[in-house]
């Protein structure tokens, strides 16, 4: 028997944030085993903060083991060379030089597909997505987006999908903030 990795997600987000996007909503992967929380347990393999940069995080985990995640881009949400150095991986979409390894990604947010916003917590999660069949194919299309508008990209994509709603060979279903 493998013992599992141990990977904390510092977040002072809920476990089931992340935990709908696994199989079985499990706390396990493969041999990697999570904890969630904004307290590092002492037997912590590898640590991953997600998204915060207002705390304190107290390990023993060696910088080589620390991965940061950033889930917004610098406009948004700057983050100090000093703060992304103290990591030894960093996920985001900055270009600024660091001194430590960097991997320019995708911003990473909240997977929020089939989360009920509702207080009866019935979330749609990696299990239901799977039993899935694609649909019929349509000539349409549907778009969800969120109607911020405080950056020139958010501005950007609101035209956008107003120039294509506005389009009636395009035949959009619907245009639906997410907010």
């Amino acid at each position: 028997m493998v013992t599992p990795v141990k990977a904390h997600v510092f977040t002072d987000t809920t476990a089931q944030s992340f935990l709908k996007q696994a199989p079985g909503q499990q706390p396990c992967i493969g041999s990697v085993a999570f904890t969630f929380g904004t307290e590092v347990p002492d037997d912590t393999d590898v640590l991953i903060a997600f998204n915060r940069s207002s705390y304190t995080i107290k390990t023993q985990v060696p910088k080589e083991r620390t991965i940061f995640i950033a889930a917004e881009p610098d406009v948004i949400h700057p983050y100090s060379c000093r703060f992304l150095n103290q990591f030894g991986l960093v996920l985001t979409t900055t270009q600024k030089p660091l001194d430590t390894e960097k991997r320019n990604r995708a911003v990473c947010w909240y997977w929020w597909a089939g989360f009920d916003f509702s207080d009866n917590g019935n979330h749609r999660g990696y299990d239901w997505f799977k039993t899935l069949t694609p649909p019929q194919k349509q000539d349409k299309i549907a778009i969800v987006t969120s109607t911020k508008v405080h950056t020139e990209y958010h501005r950007k994509r609101m035209r956008f999908v107003e120039t294509l709603s506005s389009v009636p060979t395009i035949g959009v279903i619907s245009a639906v903030s997410a907010g």
